[in-house]
């Protein structure tokens, strides 16, 4: 087994790559359930979605990393700058109705504003998505994207913000130095916990 190689999105094919790992990896989250309760349209329309976060990190908006381990993809991380006015996506409301069936559109918008409405606003570095596979889950390999992630925001003066969305994953950040704010659900109950990790400052070694 070689060492894990941790790199940025670097083609559109990357970007297909990565939504679609995070729909696999996400796929029986409950906001995932709450956006597309058909678990038959849930994979398709969900890659899709994603993607099209990931193009965007990927084009200017933030940064998406993959991580490589014997010619495999089994984790990736999708981040958005928001250390000034985050950029909006070209055509969003046009590309996320060819992607999303019309009979639930009005749950992704409502996703959008419940998102915005909680996000805080100091400068930070925003941890959309952390996504491993679901056979290479609990090895560690997410947590090593993160932490290489976190060192480069340490390096310059960079917080941290995420959601995490039930109590496994917020204990994973906690370790990763990441601190509680607010819980707050979309309109069936499905929590988000948003979490905060203040920079680190310039650590040494």
């Amino acid at each position: 087994m070689t060492a894990p190689r941790i790199r940025p999105a670097a083609s559109t094919a990357d970007v297909a790559l990565v939504g679609d790992l995070i729909a696999r990896a996400l796929n029986d989250a409950r906001p995932n359930r709450f956006l597309i309760p058909d678990l038959a349209r849930r994979q398709q329309v969900m890659s899709a979605y994603f993607s099209l976060l990931a193009e965007h990190a990927a084009g200017g908006a933030g940064d998406v990393f993959l991580l490589e381990q014997n010619g495999q993809i089994p984790a990736v991380t999708v981040w958005f700058d928001h250390t000034t006015k985050p950029l909006p996506i070209p055509h969003y409301d046009q590309r996320l109705n060819e992607i999303v069936p019309p009979d639930l559109q009005a749950r992704f918008a409502h996703l959008d504003k419940i998102l915005e409405d909680n996000h805080p606003l100091q400068p930070h570095a925003y941890l959309a998505f952390v996504a491993v596979r679901p056979q290479d889950q609990g090895k560690g390999l997410g947590s090593a994207l993160l932490t290489a992630t976190h060192h480069r925001l340490d390096l310059e003066d960079r917080p941290a913000y995420l959601e995490a969305t039930n109590s496994a994953n917020q204990a994973l950040y906690r370790r990763l130095g990441y601190t509680d704010l607010d819980t707050f659900t979309l309109e069936d109950g499905s929590p988000f916990h948003a979490m905060w990790r203040p920079s680190r400052g310039h650590p040494t070694g």
